[in-house]
């Protein structure tokens, strides 16, 4: 069946199809955030609103379904054209074994069943009715709405006075830069649109290679399974690889598998083999190589990275550059000079980093649609902007100002009461070693001593990419075991956080509120959640002081003991850690 490189290729080939969805969608709201931020009364912005609901809509929509039509066709396109691969990788193994392709009517069979079955899905979730936006209050939208949300927001913002122009852009347009453009599922869940499609053709393209294989596998009388190999292969599936297996073994071991052969972004794939007469694709000696190989790893700036780890990392900085392109795309003209030279930050230590673990770079997986090869050179050809907003002093909170001498009196000061907390800022998880663990999905749940199997529908998998960035961020300048958590749909009422790490519940919540409460609504009755919590402030107006406040002052009140620890961050920078005092 497939290779692991080919299917890597399909797996990448189907994120890539939303491509120009994506785009499309940002690109316009973000050129019309910026013109409602410009207009300078009530009546040039109501006549510009009505315009937009009118015709301006209708154009959009008619754009768009014109765009998830052409996705459509691909995906079916992908679809067939993976089977083809598949099918003849196996047919080159068994010459004059198995009927080609083209004309073995049961594979045919299958191939339309598993085209039309994920076809159908993909129609599900790309349905422009379907698609959400998440607008300047932190709620999902659907497209129209948030248009409107986020216009009449920067609108406002400017003319009342209550941020300048670049400012309520910024504010605005936070929320999209974070989600993306995502899909509403039925049940309520909502999951970034690329993650969506790229799962749907993924899970279609699985079901459609597993049936094929046993086909197949009947077809010339087999009875074993051998499973593929490859380099730097995760830590799960590393001990299997390679090896040969009958029926049942196979059956036994994958049932006992938390990521099934062929699911769940394995590399890997299983195909059908006469146990005594397939030859095994890799000898002993080359698997325990493999092994040697990726256990060795390599050192960079000091830290150990396997080989799995270092792909991992890989994979990471890439994540991390195709969402700086967003942000490119979506900056306002105060804010384009920044993000750009963040993006080209992030090129040069993707670049430093693959070079110094011997990886190659792969320019493929850092495309966004409407920023190329061609926007990618003109942007370093640009006169970089100031340095400051990249250095580590511009996001770390600031020094404490000097104590004055302690007052001469002879009558001793009150002795303040006993803080509940410490501030554990650099000193959080002291033991634990950055980059030590990849970012896991774990598989399964257990809350009050019932456990939850993820599913794909009762429950799910569908961190957003913020969540992810975050997780990424704890492993990244922290490091140990990180597991995302799946999401309990049905039954309803099980109350799940967005992390474990290091064993304990962790949740993320964004703030974007300016009340004096805003910390405290946002976790005060989540204690069934989490009894960690972080807080990313990077919105929130309100003042790094007023933050500080509002964050110590729940190890104070008597509704939040129940909270543990609290950790800030911003701009992507963890910039203080409480705990509380046992």
């Amino acid at each position: 069946m497939l290779t692991p490189e080919q299917i890597e290729g399909f797996r990448l080939a189907a994120g890539r199809l939303i491509d120009p969805i994506n785009t499309y969608l940002l690109k316009n709201i973000a050129r019309r955030i910026q013109d409602a931020g410009k207009l300078t009364s009530t009546a040039a912005y109501e006549a510009w609103r009505a315009e937009w609901l009118g015709k301006d809509r209708k154009e959009l929509e008619r754009d768009l379904a014109q765009l998830l039509g052409v996705t459509r066709g691909e995906a079916r396109k992908l679809l067939r054209t993976a089977a083809r691969y598949g099918y003849d990788t196996t047919l080159s193994r068994y010459p004059g074994h198995l009927i080609p392709f083209d004309a073995n009517p049961a594979t045919q069979q299958i191939v339309s069943a598993a085209v039309a079955l994920a076809g159908d899905g993909l129609k599900n979730i790309t349905q422009t009715k379907a698609i959400m936006l998440m607008d300047p209050y932190g709620q999902y939208q659907t497209l129209p709405k948030a248009y409107m949300a986020c216009t009449d927001y920067a609108f406002q913002q400017v003319f009342t006075g209550a941020a300048d122009y670049n400012t309520a852009i910024r504010r605005a347009c936070s929320g999209i830069v974070k989600h993306g453009v995502s899909v509403a599922y039925a049940s309520g869940v909502h999951t970034g649109l690329e993650a969506a499609v790229r799962r749907n053709i993924m899970g279609g393209l699985g079901l459609m290679t597993e049936q094929i294989s046993q086909q197949n596998h009947d077809a010339l009388g087999c009875n074993g399974w051998e499973i593929s190999a490859h380099a730097n292969s995760a830590p799960d599936h590393e001990p299997i690889q390679g090896l040969q297996y009958s029926d049942a073994a196979y059956e036994a071991l994958n049932n006992s598998l938390v990521r099934r052969i062929g699911t769940l972004n394995c590399g890997h794939v299983a195909s059908p083999i006469i146990l005594g007469v397939t030859r095994p694709q890799y000898t002993a000696a080359e698997l325990e190589q493999f092994r040697q190989d990726n256990e060795k790893g390599v050192t960079f700036e000091g830290r150990h990275y396997t080989g799995y780890e270092a792909t991992q990392m890989q994979r990471r900085m890439e994540r991390a550059i195709r969402a700086q392109k967003r942000r490119v795309l979506l900056a306002g003209p105060e804010d384009a000079a920044p993000r750009k030279s963040r993006l080209v930050l992030l090129q040069q230590e993707y670049r430093s980093f693959s070079d110094g673990v011997g990886l190659r770079t792969e320019d493929e997986r850092l495309e966004v649609s409407g920023f190329g090869p061609k926007q990618m050179k003109q942007l370093l050809l640009e006169k970089p902007a100031s340095s400051t907003v990249l250095t580590p002093e511009v996001i770390k909170p600031p020094e404490p100002p000097e104590l004055p001498d302690p007052p001469k009196s002879p009558a001793p000061p009150e002795l303040p009461k006993p803080e509940r907390f410490t501030d554990i800022t650099g000193n959080w998880y002291p033991d634990a070693k950055p980059n030590s663990h990849p970012v896991l999905e774990l598989q399964e749940y257990t809350f009050n001593g019932v456990t939850y199997k993820v599913d794909g529908h009762n429950v799910v998998l569908d961190h957003d990419a913020h969540e992810k960035e975050i997780a990424e961020l704890l492993e990244r300048e922290v490091g140990g075991e990180l597991y995302l958590v799946p999401r309990v749909n049905e039954p309803q009422g099980v109350p799940t956080p967005d992390f474990l790490f290091h064993g304990a519940r962790y949740d993320l919540k964004t703030l974007r509120g300016n009340s004096k409460n805003t910390i405290y609504n946002a976790v005060a009755k989540q204690a069934d959640q989490a009894d960690n919590f972080i807080l990313d402030v990077t919105d929130c107006p309100l003042s790094e002081e007023d933050i500080y406040k509002q964050a110590e002052a729940l190890f104070r009140s008597t509704h939040t003991k129940f909270i543990d620890t609290v950790v800030l961050v911003r701009n992507m920078k963890i910039i203080r850690v409480l705990q509380r005092n046992k």
